[in-house]
């Protein structure tokens, strides 16, 4: 059956001509420009302009070809035959009237629908009567005998997905992340100015399900540009914690072609474009850690009793079900419900429990421990001067059972683990820069080092508590050593590979000591190390490097330096 081709009473302005010049002896074509994908539901209608010359003597006809894309992607012709009015196949127009001329064809039977996500190809061919002998081929501008208009024919909607903080159900933070993933079988999303597409986006408060009616720039620019699958990233703000839902509708390239609204990027409306179903998701935005209340078996100990800890954690987002201790007296922290913990020396502790919940806020709560020291005492004899009484480690101003006289700095702030009593001066002796001291409490050694913490470091049998900031101007460096097993414990002051001091302790029992380690008062104030050994009597040696900040003495008046522990002057 051979299609019409009709005749449309629309002026010529409408279409865009190719760049085609009108030769004063001849006659023009041009196609009005096409969507590269089409939404149709049928058949397809090319708009043509043809002009003809008032001074060309001649018949002038229009002759079209339909072309269909194969899989392989070449041009396979399906209706029409290239050649002239007079060749088989060919579907013509009669001879055209002088002037401009606008046609419409539509190719294939009036009923026939065109294939979805294939594409087409629609030309136009001018011909002209050659002096009354045959039809030829009338060359456009720059040498082609045709225009042409291509189309992809795409009636599919898009399927997106919303995704919120990564899909994760809970987050903790008030700008959100949002992706929207777009997937399309023929066209890519909708090629707006500058690239942008054009997805319409809205957020409210859960379960309500808002209807998205605003295009959102920030949500409409595609990560891969052109391509059929994609993605959108932009970012939810809200003012406070809460679950929120966030609904989009993406549109497509393909819109339905008009010769009155010419496609050229701007003019077309995406609304007349495929578009997706509205899709949602939804989160909730929790940045408040979960409240923590921590509790101990009891509040008032003595040095040596074992503490039973216990906390509970509630949380709207749920809690982890883990916890992290800190229990105040820098040792190794502890984990679980219900740890355990031995404190060895007296003083007032505050114990920390840590957890988080499930948006990743953490929470924690406290407890106070007052420790004192154990009671009890005894005496003991020996070649000392005389007799002498300790109290609660044992220690004491006369002589122990293995005679000796106590260590310069005793006194009530002599602090010593149960079951390591002080070391005598007969059973410890110091080398070096290195002097052998009584020991204290983990406050007094940091006020000793000029204020800041401290750590407790275990190398084998050794326990070794020493301050991790130290206040240059002062002339003794203080540490405190425990020893499971008699040994020598060497301590070594460094800047980079420089030796500033070194010294060592020998110990012939078991038991605590102090250690103060001469420095000089000058030290420049940078990071340094504190290199440790410990050899125990028949054993291997063991060594560690700590590190040390050396901070500068506050300005102050000049007068007469001296160095203390709790008082004691060690230099």
């Amino acid at each position: 059956m051979r299609r019409s081709v009709r005749l449309w009473g629309v002026a010529a302005a409408i279409c865009v001509a190719l760049g085609i010049q009108v030769s004063t002896a001849s006659a023009s074509i041009s196609v009005a420009p096409v969507p590269a994908y089409t939404k149709t539901s049928g058949n397809y209608t090319m708009f043509v302009t043809a002009n003809r010359s008032s001074a060309y003597q001649y018949g002038y006809r229009l002759c079209f070809t339909t072309e269909h894309a194969s899989p392989g992607g070449s041009w396979v012709l399906e209706e029409g035959a290239p050649g002239g009015p007079t060749v088989s196949g060919s579907i013509c127009t009669g001879d055209l009237a002088v002037g401009t001329s606008t046609l419409a064809f539509q190719p294939y039977q009036t009923n026939t629908v065109l294939q979805d996500g294939h594409s087409y190809r629609f030309c136009a061919w001018a011909y002209i009567y050659s002096g009354g002998v045959f039809w030829q081929t009338e060359a456009q501008a720059g040498g082609q005998y045709s225009a042409c208009a291509t189309t992809t024919v795409d009636r599919s909607r898009p399927t997106i997905s919303v995704h919120l903080a990564g899909d994760a159900a809970v987050t903790n933070t008030h700008a959100v992340p949002v992706r929207i993933d777009y997937q399309d079988a023929v066209s890519p999303p909708w090629p707006g100015p500058n690239g942008s597409a054009s997805n319409w986006v809205c957020g409210g408060s859960y379960p309500t399900q808002c209807s998205p009616s605003q295009i959102s720039p920030d949500c409409s620019v595609p990560a891969n540009a052109g391509s059929r699958i994609t993605s959108f990233s932009c970012t939810l703000n809200v003012s406070a914690d809460g679950r929120y839902t966030v609904c989009a509708i993406s549109a497509d390239s393909a819109i339905p072609d008009h010769p009155s609204a010419p496609w050229n990027g701007t003019t077309a409306n995406s609304t007349a474009a495929n578009l997706s179903n509205a899709v949602c998701d939804d989160v909730t935005v929790d940045t408040a850690g979960p409240a923590v209340t921590a509790t101990a078996s009891s509040t008032t100990v003595t040095v040596g009793q074992l503490v039973t800890f216990g906390v509970t954690a509630s949380d709207p987002s749920g809690t982890t079900g883990s916890y992290t201790w800190d229990f105040g007296d820098n040792t190794a922290s502890g984990s679980g419900a219900s740890p355990t913990h031995t404190y060895t020396q007296a003083g007032t502790y505050v114990a920390r429990a840590t957890t988080g919940d499930s948006a990743g806020n953490a929470g924690s709560g406290t407890v106070t421990i007052t420790v004192k020291a154990a009671t009890g005492g005894g005496t003991g004899t020996g070649t000392g001067t005389g007799t002498g009484t300790g109290t609660g480690t044992g220690t004491g101003t006369g002589t122990g059972s293995g005679g000796g006289t106590a260590l310069p700095g005793t006194g009530s702030t002599t602090v010593t683990p149960v079951g390591s009593p002080a070391l005598t001066t007969v059973q410890v002796r110091a080398t070096g820069a290195a002097l052998a001291v009584a020991p204290v409490s983990a406050a007094a050694l940091a006020k000793a080092a000029g204020g800041g913490a401290t750590r407790v470091t275990t190398l084998g049998a050794l326990r070794l508590t020493s301050p991790r900031l130290f206040t240059s101007g002062r002339a003794r460096l203080p540490l405190t050593a425990t020893l499971r097993k008699p040994g020598t414990v060497t301590v070594t002051l460094l800047k980079g590979r420089t030796r500033k001091a070194t010294g060592a302790v020998v110990a012939t029992k078991a038991g605590t000591v102090g250690i103060a380690l001469k420095v000089s008062r000058t030290l420049a104030p940078g990071a340094y190390l504190l290199k440790v050994a410990y050899r125990p009597k028949g054993a291997a040696l063991v060594t560690r490097e700590l590190a040390l900040t050396v901070r500068r003495a506050p300005a102050k008046k000049a007068t007469k330096s001296v160095d203390a522990i709790e008082g004691i002057v060690l230099g």
